[in-house]
C-alpha cells in the first residue's frame, strides 16, 4: 500500500468525497484537521 502512496496538499474547504460517489482512495491526514459534514436538500447540516 505504501508503494502507491503519494503526498498531496489540499486548500481549505476542499471536497474529497461526495455522497453516493465511489471512493478510490484512502486519505491519511498528516497535518491540519478534517471536517465531515452532510447537508440535507434544504442545505441544513444533518451530520458534522
Amino acid at each position: 500500500m505504501l508503494g502507491n502512496a503519494r503526498q498531496q496538499t489540499a486548500p481549505r474547504g476542499a471536497v474529497f468525497f461526495d455522497p453516493g460517489s465511489v471512493t478510490e482512495a484512502l486519505l491519511l491526514v498528516s497535518e491540519g484537521t478534517v471536517r465531515a459534514q452532510q447537508l440535507s436538500e434544504g442545505s441544513r447540516k444533518i451530520m458534522q
